[in-house]
């Protein structure tokens, strides 16, 4: 054997031998992949990395196994509406893999609830806005409505207070209506609801039906915009458990400057135009910082459990949860308790029947008044004489006003108490017959009562005791049954839909009262040794709507959709001949990605052009407000009371429905494999036959009356833009942010002439502030215009019409409460195990009429002695100080205030809503532990306004009223917390 032979036998030798190393260092791997709920995943794509032949797909246990794979390998796992997830083997055998919900998504997957149904957005033809419930609670509140604040465009949230348990505003696309109330309706798994009920925790997805062609299936009830609300259900598989838990503490947002004890005695001397404090009591006052002693830091505690499980026919979900939230005010609190369970069992393959209850119970005690007390309150005084009784403050200066109240009293001896009671109960049965029809008939019951409590005690200064008491109580019925029918022939899908509704509601209430109380140990229930008992006064009221509703939907070839609604709604509140109302709508969408000429273009897919029309109705009527009333009262006969009626002072008209119609287009686009998704639309809304109250002149007989005054208009734009700005497999960032820009206008009033709003009066000041005005937004602000100072430090009114005098005649526009556009922007980066999150919305361009300014910067007219804010003392007029922000510091220079623009500020502000850092902590060794989460955050952290009082968001007069916009009448304060949490998967 020569040498190259024996070259190439060792060389052969070699080989052979390190592939046998090879192959004995490879080993085989498997594991199980299941998604963020510990439910397996089933079809995931299980590949190496580098091994085009290699790899395995998970089975119905979603378990996977694949033969030689080398130590230092790479595992890819691939799965449609999950985010890729990329693991090194490191030697491992066993893998197992948590996937995540990919919020990019292919969005033919993406389910969306409707009315009466369910489509997938990609079919949509409707202007349809949708959240998931983790983004609902990635941060604690006390509400859904305040949880959706900036996330969505073309919903407008309000705060009217920043107290606990205060009612939030809620405008879809503007305002609709004078009169009837503005805020949307709730659907809760499928039937009318309170979204107060609920704790976010409870929330699987929430929908927002904006445009008419998607609401008018609800006809009336779904004038201003329909909220739809799925909570989590039950599954088949292993029993999921979930906890969820936070608590936090809250401080004021920033105090006011108010003038201390120093600054007010020298405050003081020039109103009183006298040395009444000398120089020495200067020099040594002390006194309360009342906002010191009455703010404090407060907890909130935010605890929730739910459990889903199920078999192959039953499936099951409860949930329970407790939101306790100390007020930053002391003794006060808010308390909501709720308890949600659901069932749903197959019969048999054709027949299903569900059923679910949700009970809440809130309970709330408030300090209402008390903030303007607070502020107005005299620094140079304590809360408790030297015998441990309360300072009087209304009589402590020959100065001090009569209104003024001890702070530390009204937190002590004053107690708003409010509970409340609500149910909601509901069964269906569904049956499906043969393919393609489904049959479902179904009954809700919503119950609600709830009790208030006022309570003085005898040992408020000046005061004998009071109680008063109040109960309320509602039921609202619904029963429906519809018939759906889907079929398909060739390219051509149908889905047809027919039903009815009933719906009923009665509501009753009781109140009492009672002064001069014998002892305050029983409290409110100790109304009973009340020296003066008021006359109990009891309400009821009761309406009921019958409805017939129907909907098409027809798609061409996946790409050619269109949907017919149809309803007719009969109320009991209208007149004879006018109690229906017909409400139909359509929309057309074109999926202009599904053509052959776009779908060669590989960043574009997804693109859908939408169309739409519908007509909405308002019932903004009371259920008896087209009757002819009598009122009881009272009359004496000689010496003896009778009771007699006489008719009501308010006129009823023949009334008819205030309509909407409402046209919409838009388009959603798709790029890059939907990792920038874009969505526009743009919609005109014209609003006819307003409701409203109207004066009516004093021959008539009548007073007043409700009355078709005119017409409205809403037009605007929204814009919702996603992206996944970086997406690798250890790096991810998310990007979110939306604009909604709406323009309302009034087109028509009676004669063509002006409708006055509200009269305010706050002492200084009594007169109407808003006015409605063709040709001008809603609830604008109307008042006299400034011109400087006299040469004594006297406010000065333009003299519009010169002729001499300042009266109404020179009223001029001052503000617009309807803000330019807002906004709301969320970003997310994930890196490993480590999400850092940032929320933040803000509205541009709209004012704030601030009585809150008004009443405690310029009330030193006739109420001197209240305590004010320092600019107040250091910028007033002065010969020397002609241009300084605040009159002369004299009786005179505010004695004839008016309603003007010195009041009125930008309320623009721009808010970080919340910062969360989140660490996904890794379970695996912990089997019964599916996910664990810990964060900490910070909320409302920094806010951007050039607003003076405590809040820029702010709508005290708000809620349903859709003219008293934007007033700020010593709203509660904003806050800022801090919070820790966890969140446990098992």
């Amino acid at each position: 054997m020569n040498v190259k032979t024996i070259r190439l036998v060792v060389l052969l030798a070699l080989t052979v031998l390190s592939a046998a190393a090879q192959l004995s260092a490879q080993s085989k791997v498997s594991g199980r992949v299941v998604d963020e709920s510990g439910e397996a995943i089933v079809g995931v794509s299980v590949i190496v990395v580098g091994k085009a032949n290699a790899g395995a797909v998970t089975d119905l246990a979603g378990n996977y196994a694949i033969d030689a794979v080398r130590p230092n390998s790479t595992l890819l796992f691939s799965y449609l509406g999950k985010d890729d997830a990329e693991v090194a083997v490191e030697g491992r055998t066993v893998i197992d893999v948590v996937m995540k919900s990919s919020k990019y998504a292919i969005e033919e997957i993406q389910i969306v609830q409707i009315g009466y149904g369910a489509v997938k957005k990609r079919d949509l033809t409707g202007s349809v806005a949708s959240v998931k419930g983790e983004e609902l609670s990635s941060f604690s509140t006390g509400s859904i409505a305040q949880s959706l604040q900036g996330r969505l465009s073309g919903v407008e949230v309000r705060t009217t207070s920043s107290e606990p348990g205060s009612t939030l505003q809620i405008r879809i696309r503007g305002t609709n209506s004078i009169k009837g109330g503005n805020d949307p309706l709730w659907i809760i798994d499928g039937f009318p609801g309170n979204a107060n009920m609920l704790n976010t925790s409870d929330i699987e997805s929430v929908e927002v039906l904006k445009d008419a062609s998607a609401t008018a299936i609800y006809g009336s009830r779904g004038s201003n915009g329909v909220i739809i609300v799925t909570t989590k259900q039950g599954q088949a598989g292993s029993t999921q458990v979930e906890y969820t838990g936070s608590s936090s503490v809250a401080v004021i947002d920033h105090k006011l400057d108010l003038l201390s004890a120093q600054e007010y005695m020298l405050y003081e001397n020039i109103l009183n135009n006298k040395q009444y404090f000398s120089e020495k009591e200067i020099e040594e006052a002390s006194g309360t910082d009342w906002q010191e002693r009455i703010f404090r830091p407060a907890v909130t505690n935010d605890h929730s459990v739910s459990v889903k499980a199920g078999t192959k026919n039953t499936r099951i979900s409860t949930g329970a949860s407790i939101y306790d939230q100390d007020c930053i005010i002391r003794n006060s609190s808010y308390t909501k308790a709720s308890l949600r369970v659901g069932i749903n069992h197959d019969i048999s393959k054709q027949l299903n029947i569900a059923a679910s209850v949700i009970y809440t119970r809130t309970l709330q005690y408030k300090q209402n008044g008390i903030l303007s007390q607070i502020l107005m309150a005299t620094p140079t005084l304590t809360p408790y004489t030297d015998d441990g009784s309360y300072t009087s403050l209304r009589d402590y200066y020959s100065f001090s006003p009569s209104g003024l109240k001890n702070p530390e009293a009204l937190v002590n001896e004053k107690e708003y108490k409010w509970s409340s009671n609500r149910t909601m109960a509901n069964a269906a049965i569904q049956w499906k017959p043969f393919a393609g029809f489904t049959w479902r008939t179904a009954f809700n019951a919503a119950l609600s009562d709830a009790r208030q409590d006022n309570y003085v005690s005898t040992k408020m200064p000046e005061s004998i005791g009071e109680i008063e008491i109040s109960t309320s109580g509602s039921t609202h019925i619904t029963a429906e049954s519809t018939a759906t029918y889907n079929f398909k022939r060739g390219a051509h899908n149908f889905s047809l839909m027919g039903g009815l509704t009933y719906e009923q509601s009665v509501g009753e209430g009781v109140s009492v009262s009672g002064t001069g109380l014998t002892s305050d140990l029983a409290g409110t229930y100790g109304i009973a040794s009340c020296e003066n008992i008021g006359t109990p006064t009891a309400s009821y009221s009761k309406w009921v709507m019958l409805s017939f509703l129907g909907r098409v939907n027809y798609s061409f070839r996946d790409r050619y959709l269109a949907t017919l609604n149809f309803r007719a709604d009969g109320s009991s509140r209208y007149s004879k001949g006018e109690k229906w109302g017909k409400f139909p709508s359509m929309a057309l969408a074109w999926r202009v990605s599904e053509e052959e000429f776009l779908k060669s273009v590989d960043a574009v897919n997804n693109l859908k052009i939408r169309a739409g029309y519908g007509r909405t109705g308002n019932t903004a009527i009371n259920p008896y407000a087209t009757l002819d009333l009598l009122t009881p009262m009272k009359t004496v006969f000689g010496k003896t009371t009778y009771t007699t009626y006489h008719p009501s002072s308010y006129y009823n008209f023949g009334l008819q429905w205030e309509t909407t119609d409402q046209y919409n287009a838009g388009f959603d686009l798709g790029l890059w494999n939907n990792r920038l998704r874009l969505t526009a639309d743009f919609y005109y809304k014209n609003t006819y036959n307003l409701l409203n109250t109207v004066d009516l002149s004093g021959s008539s007989g009548y007073i007043s009356g409700t009355k078709n005054i005119g017409t409205m208009m809403n037009k605007g734009f929204e814009l919702q833009l996603d992206a996944r700005v970086v997406d690798r497999q250890t790096l991810k960032w998310d990007l979110s942010g939306n604009i909604s820009v709406n323009r309302n206008k009034v087109v028509e009033l009676p004669a063509h002439t002006d409708v006055n709003g509200t009269k305010r009066s706050i002492t200084i000041i009594n007169d109407y502030m808003n006015l409605l005005r063709e040709g001008e937004p809603i609830g604008i602000f109307y008042g006299y215009v400034e011109d400087g100072y006299d040469d004594k430090g006297k406010i000065c009114y333009v003299d519009y019409n010169n002729d001499g005098k300042i009266n109404e005649y020179d009223k001029q526009i001052i503000g617009d409460p309807n803000p330019d556009f807002t906004f709301g922007l969320s970003s997310a980066l994930s890196y490993k195990g480590f999400t850092l999150s940032l929320y933040m919305q803000g509205s541009v361009g709209n004012d704030i009429y601030s009585l809150s300014m008004a009443s405690l910067c310029y009330n030193y007219a006739g109420s001197r002695g209240i305590n004010t804010l320092s600019q107040v003392y250091y910028n007033h007029w002065a010969p020397e100080t002609p241009d300084a922000a605040f009159p002369a510091l004299t009786a005179g220079a505010t004695a004839s205030l008016k309603m003007s623009d010195r009041y009125v500020y930008d309320g623009s502000y721009l808010r970080i809503k919340n910062i969360e850092l989140s660490y996904d902590i890794p379970m695996q060794r912990l089997g019964f532990v599916k996910r664990a989460v810990a964060y900490v955050s910070a909320q409302n952290l920094f806010t951007l306004t050039s607003y003076p009082f405590y809040n820029p968001d702010v709508n005290t007069y708000g809620g349903s009223s859709s003219v008293d916009q934007g007033i700020d009448y010593y709203s509660y304060p904003s806050t800022k917390s801090l919070t820790v949490g966890l969140r446990l998967s098992f």
